[in-house]
């Protein structure tokens, strides 16, 4: 599985929102021309939900490695905090291009079956997530970004270095990306201080 997973891992694919998602993904099937394969990526708030099973979305950030046009009838309803008709559909506009992304990316993501033969779908990885997060980095950012290294025990170093790597591809060269870094990293190193606290507690 893909970094930080090991293959005892559960992934949160029995909620009222991944659910939702697999009947987004039918729904996408049966508007779909007959090809012999799709396949994209689900980034975002639904790939933090799939790992946590505590962030709801409306919308999926998906990249698609075939152009598709999706039309924008494709949603469903899914009820949730006792409202019947919240919409889920994809996000037309989501795209990778000004996101910080590791060369690697597309091989650490993790499968997803969504129950469509034909349909090669999968999710970022935690750690690519975090940092795809990293570029904008609004608060909701920044919270999706705590769950993740609290969930899978990401270290400040392991998180460096997986953006130093990425950085060599970024094409855009501006103060506010290492802002960012440097506030993601202190979440990172506060979490690690907090691990080692609780360790010496535990052996005294």
């Amino acid at each position: 599985m893909g970094i930080f997973l090991d293959n005892n891992f559960k992934l949160y694919q029995d909620t009222i929102l991944y659910k939702a998602f697999l009947r987004l993904c039918n729904e996408l099937h049966s508007h779909m021309p007959v090809v012999s394969e799709l396949k994209f990526i689900v980034a975002g708030g639904m790939a933090v939900h799939i790992y946590t099973g505590d962030r709801i979305t409306y919308d999926v950030d998906a990249e698609f490695h075939h152009k598709l046009l999706i039309p924008e009838n494709i949603m469903v309803n899914f009820s949730f905090d006792g409202k019947k008709f919240n919409k889920l559909y994809f996000n037309y506009r989501y795209t990778t291009t000004l996101s910080l992304m590791h060369p690697d990316y597309i091989e650490n993501s993790v499968p997803l079956d969504v129950g469509i033969n034909n349909f090669n779908v999968s999710i970022l990885s935690p750690i690519d997530l975090i940092v795809s997060k990293i570029a904008r980095l609004q608060p909701v950012d920044i919270s999706d970004i705590s769950k993740l290294i609290n969930k899978f025990n990401i270290s400040s170093k392991e998180l460096e270095l997986h953006i130093e790597e990425s950085l060599i591809y970024y094409p855009i060269q501006a103060d506010f990306i290492k802002h960012n870094i440097r506030n993601v990293l202190e979440i990172a190193q506060d979490r690690t201080k907090n691990s080692k606290s609780d360790n010496i507690k535990l052996d005294g």
